[in-house]
């Protein structure tokens, strides 16, 4: 006899619009553990990484960097 396992209605919504401050964390993150590891992944001092990226991650700077690059 078939093994009759109960079926489940799933209700799927479609994932939530991402807004722009969820973006913004995400690239901040990544940025700022690329710096930490540009910095040798020293342990003790996320906030150091984090408030660069930030920094790096604003406008003016953006302009600042494009320039540079």
């Amino acid at each position: 006899m078939a093994n009759h396992a109960t079926k489940r209605a799933l209700t799927l919504e479609p994932p939530e619009q991402s807004n722009e401050n969820d973006t913004i964390h995400e690239q901040v993150t990544a940025l700022a553990h690329a710096l930490w590891q540009e910095r040798g992944c020293p342990e003790g001092t996320p906030e150091v990484d984090w408030f660069r990226a930030e920094e790096l991650m604003r406008p003016e700077a953006g302009k600042t960097m494009g320039a540079a690059a």
